[in-house]
């Protein structure tokens, strides 16, 4: 690895003039300079292709593609196929990132040259810290990733080795695509850094698409299509797992019912409540799941409420 090598930054841009410009701004302003901006226009509807060209015009490392729309996945994958860097990073483009979040990344690559992936913190942490995985350690990793301590299976907030993505792909006409892949690359990955410093702001919108509870079905069908392919990864690969991949696989299906709050009648919304309900539900219901949660499950235990 080089000393300082080029990171592509990849940016699907989707109808999001509100919020663009702040994210841009805090991507300029990478207090780490040998970068490049990769702004995939999905197909816009309003100003975000007129604001993506506006920096363009300003910025020699902004790239700017624009194509018809075919979804976040899609986006992604076509940012990865023109970017020129040794390693690759995505943010969202209603997020933003601290000034020094690449900075911060290449210095953990040139303290840990072996690392392949880079792993940065969502939460606040008063004794940041920096932990090495090996092939011998990562079920501690992937411990953390299904607890959401600090890090989860987004592909945000994180640096990648581009070489992972020769051979993943974004799933196509999928909701929660991150989910589908992130294990399997944290998986294929020889050794992976995590750093505790909070280094990418996460937007919560409720006009983003997994969010609305339009297309409810679908969601929840991809979501527990995904979930079932992580369970399926990790089950059994080291019984220290397990109950965290047990929690894991309830939080995911009380999550879902919530999504389909509004189709509480369905089939669908009936077959996991009773899935649930057929689980060691009270394994979950006294560990680290949030409040809401919580009381979700206690709902469906004691009122088998649809």
């Amino acid at each position: 690895m080089k000393k300082n090598p080029l990171v592509s930054i990849v940016i699907p841009v989707y109808n999001v003039e509100k919020y663009l410009s702040e994210c841009l701004d805090s991507v300029i302003a990478q207090t780490y300079k040998n970068t490049e901006i990769i702004l995939v226009n999905d197909g816009s509807t309003d100003s975000s292709l007129n604001i993506c060209n506006e920096y363009l015009n300003k910025y020699n490392n902004i790239f700017v593609y624009n194509k018809k729309n075919g979804g976040l996945s899609s986006a992604r994958n076509y940012g990865i196929d023109k970017c020129n860097g040794e390693f690759v990073t995505f943010v969202d483009s209603d997020d933003s990132i601290d000034i020094n979040t690449i900075k911060w990344m290449i210095d953990d690559l040139n303290a840990y040259p072996q690392a392949e992936i880079i792993i940065t913190s969502f939460n606040q942490n008063k004794k940041a810290r920096t932990v090495l995985y090996d092939k011998d350690n990562k079920s501690e990793l992937f411990s953390r990733v299904l607890h959401n301590s600090g890090i989860n299976h987004s592909a945000c907030g994180k640096l990648f080795a581009k070489r992972l993505f020769d051979t993943y792909r974004f799933p196509l006409s999928k909701y929660y695509e991150d989910y589908y892949i992130v294990y399997n690359i944290l998986d294929d990955a020889n050794f992976i850094l995590i750093d505790d410093r909070k280094a990418y702001f996460y937007r919560y919108n409720e006009d983003s698409i997994t969010k609305k509870t339009s297309n409810a079905e679908k969601k929840v069908l991809d979501y527990i299509e995904a979930s079932i392919n992580m369970e399926r990864m990790l089950i059994n690969r080291d019984k220290r797992l397990n109950d965290f991949v047990f929690e894991r696989k309830m939080q995911d299906r009380i999550n879902m019912l919530d999504l389909l709050r509004d189709n509480s009648n369905s089939m669908l919304y009936q077959k996991i409540m009773d899935e649930i309900l057929e689980q060691k539900w009270y394994k979950v219901l006294f560990r680290k799941i949030s409040i809401r949660l919580r009381f979700k499950l206690i709902k469906i235990i004691i009122f088998k409420k649809r």
